[in-house]
């Protein structure tokens, strides 16, 4: 099966209130979703929702739309596709030919357990409200069904993937126009050739849970800047801080990463692994840079004056953003 070329990163608030906050079940759950409007969504069983969670729905529904378009364009009479683990690990990283380890691989075992839960999991979406705001009519005023619509074929480590089903939160998403498109090269980050003739190296980092996160979570507040649309004016990414909105909570990139300062044994383990994820960051925006993308970023730490280790706060994007279509 080909890998979609194209990525979408569903960026709704009821996708968001998903990975950063755990949602009872069994209860009309209401969100804000700005002009003082209210939506609910209703889950039927509780399950787990991380942002590692939302990528990998992001790539199955990305193969999902890849999948539909050209059974829809080519007439094909297929309305299933079987798909692989590993085939969702390439879309989520952008790499064609990633490989996992050959045997019991933990990444794709988890992969295996991601996949499975959120096929069983059941949502509503009742947005009637938002629909008359919008002024958008001829569809329900309720959305709802299996989070993936997905089902493992017994005995084996493979999917069935239905063409003819819908993804709720994508179907939302898409109708109210908070998806984000990006070109799967921005994921893989292989090497490039400029238009004056110099040649970009690709980026060299594995391909680890982590850094898969990273690029997306930084693809994604990239994208939601350059889109003047969005009316999202906000150049600072701050890795790890105290919530302005939960006492006690701790808020930031590598929050939203479940990287949390508590589960290191000491304050020497927990700034050696704040200066590693640093380091991976500014590589991916070094690359994001060199090829054009991104005009300059600036370290917050460095601007500040702290001692390297503990200055460690997080980036602010600087400059024009360009339209990853267009390099």
């Amino acid at each position: 099966m080909k890998i979609p070329t194209i990525f979408y990163m569903n960026n709704c608030k009821i996708i968001q209130e998903l990975y950063k906050k755990d949602i009872p079940a069994m209860e009309r759950y209401a969100i804000s979703v700005g002009n003082g409007k209210i939506i609910y969504i209703a889950l039927k069983n509780p399950f787990s929702f991380s942002y590692y969670e939302k990528i990998v729905c992001d790539a199955l529904y990305s193969i999902w739309q890849y999948q539909r378009y050209e059974m829809l364009t080519k007439e094909r009479k297929q309305e299933s596709v079987i798909i692989t683990p590993t085939q969702v690990l390439a879309c989520m990283s952008g790499k064609k030919n990633i490989r996992m380890r050959q045997g019991n691989s933990e990444k794709e075992e988890k992969l295996i357990e991601i996949m499975e839960n959120l096929s069983h999991a059941d949502l509503a979406i009742m947005w009637e409200e938002e629909m008359k705001d919008r002024h958008i009519e001829g569809v329900s005023p309720v959305i709802a069904g299996k989070m993936l619509p997905i089902q493992r074929i017994d005995g084996t480590k493979k999917f069935k993937l239905d063409l003819k089903r819908t993804l709720p939160l994508y179907e939302y998403a898409s109708t109210i126009h908070q998806m984000i498109r990006i070109p799967e090269r921005m994921l893989y980050c292989g090497p490039k050739i400029l238009e004056d003739g110099m040649r970009i190296s690709p980026l060299r980092l594995s391909n680890t849970d982590e850094v898969i996160q990273l690029k997306h979570i930084l693809l994604q507040r990239i994208e939601m800047l350059r889109n003047e649309k969005n009316g999202f004016h906000n150049r600072s990414i701050r890795y790890y801080y105290p919530s302005h909105k939960t006492s006690g909570k701790m808020d930031g990139i590598f929050s939203l990463m479940n990287i949390k300062e508590e589960n290191y044994n000491s304050a020497s383990a927990w700034s050696n692994k704040k200066q590693a994820l640093h380091k991976q960051i500014r590589k991916i925006l070094d690359y994001y840079c060199a090829i054009g993308y991104l005009e300059s970023y600036k370290d917050v730490g460095e601007i500040e004056g702290h001692i390297r280790r503990k200055g460690i706060i997080g980036i602010d994007i600087v400059g024009e953003i360009k339209n990853p279509d267009e390099i």
